[in-house]
């Protein structure tokens, strides 16, 4: 089983807590069910080369975010952010805090790139996290003055990991989603199937964070450019809690101990449509059918996990300030597929998706562990599609855009800062 990996999730405990979180400015959104508190917070985080430093104000950065449970008569669970123009943290709590004197708090801290947050579950989603702590026994003592809180941070059950190439490369790096708990208590969970990386001026990519045990011994990379994938192989003590580390990106003139492994990528199937559109065998993102790939707004060619207007790059944060795109960004720079793989390349049309619909025979099938479905064309060919939404390119509306639903071969609509699939189409 490969190693996973990389985003991580925080959920709430309860339905109040998801009221709590805000995509951008960490607004409150549920006046009636909030407890907020100033917090002084005397730490030491132990990083992932082992050096342990004190954590004085001075130390944190503006925005730094901390998920607490509180143990006590009634357990809280709590988002402390640094505010650094008054050098003080503020708590939001789901639940009234219990004065109290010296007692147990267990504590998480990561940081990350891109944070996303998704309004419809009440998680809050990293595209990767480049380092994640826990204390397992913090101890915080809390009056009408505030909330006190003393405790040493260090990785907990993750490792993290960075590529070394030439620079401006970018690969995926392909996981599987395995879900792992890293802090029930606050339901921060890693779980991804995959992440994009670039190498920077400095010849590395960002590090990620991974878990690893005796049941994820393999690693699969994928050269974004040339479609090249490689898996490597390795015993459970390679990747170590708390330990860093880097893999030299191989080629296919210098494998470095990588095993070269087959690959879909930017290979389509003629299906035997009237209109001699072909359909990419794999999503934008994965080089084998059965990946689910990258998730994109739509028009926008990066992944993301946002479903928040103040997160889409088309927009001035609402859906009614929506730029106009076009009715249809096929082959255009906001079409992904596009804009990724080249060519002919492009984002399907709603009459294209329409077209798969009617002119093929779609049954539910499993492709190596994985549910979708199967169209049979024509001609007797198949393509095999995972279950997951997929964009079109056809605009329905300012912030609407039309997706499908192979599962149910259904044509809905999205608004556009919403993440999906993409499957490409050439002709």
């Amino acid at each position: 089983m490969a190693f996973s990996f990389a985003t991580m999730t925080l959920a709430s405990c309860s339905n109040e807590m998801k009221e709590l979180l805000d995509a951008q400015d960490e607004q409150i959104v549920s006046q009636d069910s909030v407890f907020t508190y100033d917090m002084y917070f005397d730490s030491e985080i132990t990083s992932y080369d082992g050096t342990t430093r004190a954590t004085t104000a001075s130390d944190w950065e503006d925005g730094d975010i901390v998920y607490i449970h509180f143990y006590g008569a009634n357990d809280v669970i709590g988002k402390a952010e640094y505010i650094s123009s008054s050098n003080k943290w503020r708590v939001i709590c789901d639940k009234a805090l219990a004065e109290v004197t010296t007692n147990y708090c267990e504590l998480c801290f990561g940081k990350g790139v891109n944070p996303k947050y998704n309004n419809i579950d009440g998680h809050i989603y990293y595209d990767y996290m480049t380092e994640v702590y826990r204390s397992f026994n913090g101890q915080y003592t809390y009056t009408n003055s505030g909330i006190y809180i003393n405790a040493s941070l260090r990785p907990h059950q993750c490792w993290r990991l960075r590529f070394m190439g030439a620079v401006g490369t970018q690969i995926r790096v392909n996981g599987t989603w395995v879900y792992n708990q890293l802090h029930t208590e606050v339901g921060a969970t890693i779980s991804m199937q995959s992440i994009e990386l670039i190498v920077r001026s400095d010849g590395y990519t960002d590090y990620f964070v991974g878990y690893s045990d005796s049941y994820t011994t393999s690693i699969r990379l994928i050269n974004n450019t040339t479609g090249e994938a490689y898996t490597r192989y390795f015993d459970e003590n390679t990747l170590k809690y708390g330990e860093s580390g880097y893999f030299t990106i191989p080629t296919s003139s210098n494998m470095r101990g990588w095993t070269r492994t087959s690959s879909n990528f930017k290979q389509y199937v003629d299906l035997g449509l009237p209109s001699g559109t072909k359909w990419a065998t794999c999503n934008i993102g994965a080089t084998m059918p059965e990946e689910l790939g990258g998730y994109y707004a739509w028009g926008e060619t990066s992944q993301r996990m946002t479903t928040q207007w103040g997160e889409y790059l088309y927009c001035d944060g609402t859906a009614e300030s929506c730029y106009d795109l076009g009715d249809d960004i096929a082959g255009t720079e906001y079409d992904v597929a596009h804009v990724r793989w080249g060519d002919s390349w492009r984002m399907p049309t709603k009459d294209q998706w329409n077209e798969l619909k009617n002119q093929c025979t779609r049954s539910s099938s499993t492709q190596n562990g994985v549910a979708g479905s199967l169209y049979t064309g024509p001609n007797g060919r198949t393509l095999f599609i995972p279950s997951s939404g997929y964009w079109t390119s056809s605009k329905r509306s300012l912030s609407d855009a039309y997706d499908y639903y192979p599962g149910n071969s259904s044509l809905s609509y999205k608004i556009r800062c919403q993440p999906n699939n993409v499957r490409a189409v050439c002709q």
